[in-house]
This record gives C-alpha cells, sequence and structure tokens, in this order.
C-alpha cells in the first residue's frame, strides 16, 4: 500500500442529494425460492394468538351474562352487583383503549406512497453519487483493490456494483462462468444485495444467482452450472457447492467482494474466509468494505488485497446528523418493568409504526411478538434465528411493504438491511459495543431521511452511555415514559402471561411432533430408497467435526468478549474440565508471583540486602571448583585424545583430591621400583632411602613409594596416543617404536 493512498484530509462533498422514494430492491424474489421447497406454513403465531384473544373475548361475554343472571336474582346481593358494575366500567376503560390501538393499526397498514416502477432506469432514484460512490467507482473500474468504510446507509451497495456490471459488459460470451462474487455475512443481506444487482443489470444479459443457507441445494446446484456471471452469497454454502457440485469452481473468479467484514469475521467465517481465498486465484481484483477496521480485519486485508486504496468517506463512530438519539432511563427496580415500557412507548410515542425492535435474544424477540398481539397492539413480525428461511424473508417482505407496523428482530437485521421509511429505532436490549449500537441505529435516517433512535438504558449499560457521548460526540435527550402508562401495562402484561405460557407450550408441543414426523419420514425413506441414499457420494467439508465446534465457540466468545479458555471452562465436559484445570494452575501461579513481588517490595523498602538461598550459596561456592574440573577435562580430552567420562574422571580426581571406590580397588601396592606398569612412581622428592617416612611424597604409599594416579589401561592409552587396543591387531602396520 502507497503512502500517497492515506489522506487524513480527504472528504468528499455530497451535494444535493436527492433520496429516492423507495429502495431498489425486494424481497419477493428470495421468498419465492424458499417458499417453493416449504413443506408447512412460515409462521402460525399469529393464528395461535387470534385463537387465544376469541377465547379471551368468549370467557367475558360469558361473566357479562352471569353478572346479567346476578342482578335479576334479586335484592339480596345489591351489594354484590354494585362491585360488579365497578368492575364493569373499568373493563370498559379498557376496551376504549384497545380499540384506539386498533385504530391506529389500521392507520399503519396503509401502503408506502411513491411505489417502484421497475420498468424504467429513473425509479431507482439515483441522480447524485453519494461520497462513497463518488470515490470508489473510478477506483474500481481502474481494476484497483479497495479497501472501503462510510456511514451506514451511505449507498456502499451500488458503489462495488456499478463498477462491476460495467466491466462485466465487456466479458466474452463464449464461456459461461462465474466472474463474480460477493460474500455477506447474513442470508437477508444476501437475499438485499441479489435483488439489488438484478435490478441495475436488469437491462443487460448479465445474470445473478443467489446462493444462501435455507434454500434448496439442488435448485442452487442447478443454478450454478448454468454459470451465472455473479454470485451472491453466504461463506459456507459456497464452499459447501464449491467441493460437492458438479460444475461449479472459482478458476474463473475475476472480483472478489467482502461485504461487512468485520461482522463476517465476529459470526465465525475466518477459516471459510481463509479456504475461499486458497481457492480463489491471486490475480483478481478484491474490494473490501468495512464498518471498523480492528486487528482481524487488518490482518484479512494484508491475505487479501494487494496495495490496497484506503477509502473512509466519513468519520468513524459517527451517525446520520438527521437522526435524533433519545435514551429512556430505568433506575434501580424499575429495570423491571422494561417491557411495560416498551409497550407504553409502542402504544403512545410511536403507534404509527414504522418501527424497528431490537432485543437481545430469539427468545426475548419471539416474547415481544406475543405479547403485542395479545395487547391488541398494531400488528408486528419477528425476525430472528429460529425461523425459518421463507419466514424471515415473509417478515421482512411484509414490513418493507407496510403491512405490519413493527418488525422485532436480534442483531440479524443490524447490519446492511435498507428499508427506507423506518421513521423509529427502539433498543429495548442495549447492545454491547458502540459499533453494533451504530448499525442499530443506521436503519433509520437513510439516505438524508430523518428518524428517532431510542434505548431502554439500565444501570448496567452506562459504559455504553459514555461510550455513546464521548466517541459519538452527540447529546443524547432523555425522554420520559409516565409511571402511571407503565403500571397500567404492566398490570396488562401480568394479565397476559397465562396466554403467553399457554401458547408457548402448544409451540413446544408442534415443534416435538414436527421433529417425531421427520424422524419417521426419515426412516421409512431409508428403507424405501436405501441403495440409492447410500450410492450417492458423501458430502465432504475442509474442517473436521471437532474444529468446526472450536471454531463456532472461539467467534461465540469473541462477540461476547471473552476469551475461549473462559467460555470452554463453562462447559460441563472434558475440554471444559481440562480449561478449568488450567485456569485453576494459572491463578495458583499468579498468587505465586504476587507473593514473590510483595517480598521483593518489602525488602526493597526495608533497604537490607536480598538473603540468599542456602543452597544458592552452597552452589556458588563450589562454582569455581565445577569450571575448573570442565576446562581440565576439556583439556585432556583435545591433548590426550580420552573420552569424555575418562577426561572427566581424571579432572575431578585432580582439582578435588577425592577418589572413587572403583579406583581404590584398582590400586596395588608395589615393593619394587616399578608399580607394574613400567613407569616408576617415585617422584623428585622420594629420593630417601625406604625407611624415611616423612621423605615421601604426599601420594606417596606405605613404602614411600609415589603412587600413579592412572590405572594400567589408562596409562597404556596415553601411550598409544589415545588409540585403543583393537588399533594394534596387524603388527605389521602398527610397529612399536
Amino acid at each position: 500500500m502507497a503512502a500517497e493512498d492515506f489522506n487524513p484530509g480527504f472528504a468528499f462533498d455530497a451535494g444535493d442529494f436527492e433520496a429516492p422514494a423507495q429502495a431498489p430492491w425486494e424481497f419477493g424474489g428470495a421468498l419465492k425460492m424458499a417458499l417453493k421447497d416449504r413443506q408447512q406454513p412460515a409462521s402460525t403465531i399469529d393464528d395461535k394468538i387470534n385463537k387465544r384473544l376469541q377465547d379471551r373475548q368468549q370467557k367475558q361475554q360469558q361473566k357479562q351474562q352471569a353478572r346479567k343472571g346476578a342482578q335479576a336474582a334479586g335484592k339480596k346481593r345489591a351489594r354484590e352487583e354494585s362491585s360488579e358494575d365497578e368492575d364493569d366500567s373499568e373493563a370498559g376503560d379498557s376496551d376504549d383503549d384497545d380499540d384506539d390501538a386498533a385504530g391506529s393499526s389500521e392507520e399503519s397498514d396503509q401502503p408506502l406512497p411513491g411505489e417502484l416502477d421497475s420498468d424504467e432506469v429513473s425509479a431507482l432514484g439515483y441522480t447524485h453519487p453519494t461520497p462513497i460512490q463518488a470515490a470508489c467507482i473510478p477506483l474500481a473500474l481502474a481494476g484497483r483493490d479497495i479497501c472501503g468504510s462510510a456511514m451506514t446507509g451511505s449507498g456502499k451497495t451500488a458503489a462495488f456494483a456499478l463498477p462491476i456490471l460495467e466491466r462485466l459488459l465487456y466479458r466474452p460470451r463464449q464461456v459461461a462462468a462465474t466472474y463474480v462474487l460477493i460474500l455477506a455475512p447474513t442470508r437477508e443481506l444476501a437475499a438485499q444485495i441479489h435483488s439489488m444487482v438484478q435490478k441495475l443489470a436488469q437491462f443487460t444479459d448479465i445474470d445473478a444467482a443467489l446462493i444462501v443457507g435455507g434454500l434448496s441445494l439442488t435448485a442452487q446446484a442447478a443454478a450454478l452450472r448454468a454459470g451465472p456471471c455473479i454470485v451472491v452469497a453466504t461463506p459456507g454454502r459456497v464452499i459447501d457447492h464449491v467441493r460437492n457440485s458438479q460444475g461449479f469452481g472459482l478458476e474463473d473468479l475475476s472480483v472478489l467482494v467482502l461485504d461487512e467484514a468485520d461482522r463476517l469475521l465476529e459470526m465465525g467465517f475466518k477459516e471459510e474466509l481463509r479456504e475461499i481465498l486458497r481457492m480463489a486465484p491471486k490475480q483478481r481484483q478484491t474490494l473490501l468494505f468495512s464498518a471498523t477496521f480492528n486487528d482481524d480485519v487488518a490482518g484479512l486485508v494484508a491475505l487479501s488485497l494487494k496495495q490496497p486504496v484506503r477509502l473512509a468517506a466519513d468519520a468513524a463512530a459517527a451517525a446520520p446528523s438527521t437522526l435524533s438519539q433519545e435514551i429512556v432511563r430505568l433506575k434501580g427496580s424499575a429495570a423491571t418493568e422494561k417491557e411495560a415500557a416498551l409497550l407504553a412507548l409502542a402504544s403512545r410515542s410511536f403507534s404509527s409504526g414504522r418501527t424497528i425492535v431490537f432485543c437481545k435474544t430469539k427468545q426475548r424477540a419471539h416474547r415481544l411478538k406475543l405479547l403485542f398481539g395479545l395487547c391488541k397492539l398494531p400488528p408486528a413480525a419477528e425476525l430472528h434465528g429460529d425461523m425459518t428461511q421463507a419466514a424471515r424473508l415473509e417478515s421482512l417482505e411484509r414490513f418493507r411493504r407496510g403491512e405490519v407496523a413493527y418488525l422485532l428482530a436480534t442483531d440479524v437485521a443490524a447490519r446492511g438491511l435498507d428499508i427506507l421509511g423506518v421513521q423509529v429505532v427502539l433498543n429495548f436490549d442495549a447492545p454491547r459495543t458502540l459499533e453494533t449500537y451504530l448499525h442499530r441505529i443506521g436503519r433509520t435516517a437513510r439516505a438524508g431521511e430523518s428518524g428517532v433512535a431510542v434505548s431502554l438504558i439500565s444501570d448496567e449499560d452506562r459504559a455504553l452511555l459514555k461510550d455513546v457521548v464521548k466517541k459519538g460526540r452527540v447529546t443524547l435527550k432523555q425522554r420520559v415514559v409516565p409511571p402511571q402508562a407503565m403500571a397500567r401495562w404492566q398490570a396488562t402484561i401480568e394479565a397476559a402471561e397465562p396466554d403467553v405460557e399457554r401458547v408457548l407450550a402448544e409451540e413446544h408441543e408442534e415443534a416435538a411432533i414436527r421433529r417425531a414426523e421427520m424422524e419417521a419420514n426419515k426412516a421409512a425413506n431409508m428403507l424405501e430408497h436405501e441403495d440409492e441414499i447410500y450410492s450417492r457420494p458423501a458430502r465432504t467439508w475442509f474442517q473436521t467435526e471437532k474444529q468446526k465446534k472450536e471454531a463456532a465457540a472461539a467467534a461465540a466468545a469473541a462477540a461476547e468478549g471473552r476469551t475461549v479458555l473462559e467460555d470452554a471452562a463453562g462447559a460441563n465436559t472434558p475440554a471444559g474440565r481440562a480449561a478449568k484445570k488450567l485456569a485453576k494452575s494459572a491463578a495458583k501461579q499468579d498468587k505465586k508471583n504476587a507473593r514473590l513481588k510483595e517480598q521483593r517490595a518489602a525488602e526493597a523498602a526495608a533497604g537490607g540486602k536480598k538473603a540468599v538461598p542456602a543452597l544458592q550459596a552452597e552452589t556458588e561456592a563450589f562454582s569455581k571448583a565445577i569450571k575448573g574440573v570442565k576446562s581440565r577435562a576439556r583439556a585432556l580430552m583435545q591433548q590426550q585424545g580420552l573420552t569424555a567420562k575418562v577426561a572427566q574422571k581424571i579432572a575431578a580426581k585432580a582439582v578435588t583430591g577425592v577418589s572413587t571406590s572403583r579406583e581404590k580397588k584398582k590400586r596395588k601396592t608395589g615393593a619394587g621400583l616399578f608399580s607394574g606398569d613400567g613407569i616408576s612412581k617415585a617422584d623428585d622428592g622420594a629420593a630417601a632411602g625406604p625407611g624415611s617416612k616423612g621423605s615421601s611424597s604426599s601420594k606417596g604409599g606405605k613404602d614411600g613409594k609415589a603412587k600413579s594416579s592412572l590405572s594400567k589401561s589408562e596409562l597404556n592409552k596415553v601411550k598409544r596416543g589415545g588409540k585403543g587396543k583393537s588399533s594394534f591387531k596387524s603388527k605389521k602396520k602398527f610397529k612399536r617404536r
């Protein structure tokens, strides 16, 4: 990457940007593909809610009839009748409120003005380029690798789609092949990009295929065999088709697009991306778009891009200027009434609809769907991972068309989805990071429109609140929900709790029945088509099941801000127990290091000299002797050709003066001038006669004769120049001189 590619003061003027009346894409095409293979309805939750409401209405009618009979009984029950009349008046007030809510629901069901006309290019609504489009399109046409980031809702999809389509117009027509691969983190975002590409290429011969999970594998394999020019997919399904579908490969790939790269890495697609990059040709153009650039994204950029141009059209952690950000503080025990606060906001302030409500978990989004229906609020649709792909696309399409007022979603809908006309984003559960918060609120105030983002903040969400104010550089407004409204809605929720539990129990029973039917159908198919099933080649994957689970666990731990060790330690598995053991040993070592650190700090504070351990003092005392033994042994090995063992023995005895028991056994006392090896043991100081004991040397024996420090075999080896006996088998070759 060249230095001139980075310009801190680089900026574009958006000019007079005219927003289109509606987004130029829709989910109808992907929904039709999903409905082809659907065995059961996409969602039956509305039928269950209506059934519970009808049962409740019948019970109310029965109560009214009983009250009328009690009134006709006579004067004896006058007091009871008066109390029942008061109950009737309260019930009437609640019915009036429900009628008002139903009226607002009917108003929100009206379709949005300005429906798209797909027969005209002007219906796409593009008149002036956005900053990221003005920066990206010329460089992409030139074939440069691009690493770009821009504010959500600024037109990144068209920024890379338009130059790709322009280059594909000059492709060779002789052979059908896949030239462009666009990867997205979620199925819904991939469906949106696919629809966008189709709209832009409607008057050309360029075709595109949507390859995501949840749709028919056979239909996708047939579409890939036709050789579409553009493939919009999720990473896992692409690898599945490359390895297991005939006639599809990435050999002719010319352009690779990684949209929302940071989200791709967060969702655990790191190994899948590495595999796709390994299979893709080296000579290609790569376009990478990411909202944030952390270490993982930087590593992916270094791995996949060649001399990329870095484009940052907007400031980091920036939100649209037309967006109003508000919070609702729920302090202390008020956090337990969060659902009541949400229903109060939905019924009072945002009853017109066009609102996305973000939840933390799938279960919570589904519970809100039940509460919205049982409390007779405007119709709502849910979007989360527990739904089938057909149901997810159907919810998005209904919300896009305005058939439902609220979209109750998890973070599946937080990235990339562009649905114009969204007026409000409600954060029922505050996100963990500022990046996720920015992506959530970016679903509204898109393309110059205005919008409102409201977050329900409890005491545990203070860290996010500080980041929003400090890094986002915005002023948050505080919205107050009247306590009377929250109390009334809390009572309504408590009254609807039995119905919620019954609906959930019915869903669990239906799920168990469906699983049993699937197992029965599977067993019947195995019996009827066993030979055909086993004759099919097994589907392969580039990872083992263990590696897939480890990668998924690591991604989940990273998303929650935990380490893999901490995540594995929470599971009651062999890996979890091993992780707990490692964590325990690490904690023990940390405590030991802390004690040593405290001890050193105390000694430094006292000013005294650190005490030397006894073993260390003893070792230091013999350090010189040890060094002498090593140096003398090395000299004997070099000069006399002795083995290491023998040289060490001689050197140790010479330095320390300690003889081993083995050497004592080999010693023999001689009465003459020789000790048996042909060499005199007498030294210069032994000239005195045999009777003078005091004149013998310090190494002398009982007779005053000096003893040799080497054994007979060792002395003979010294005479032979360090050679063994086997070297003198031939007398002709080795003659003694």
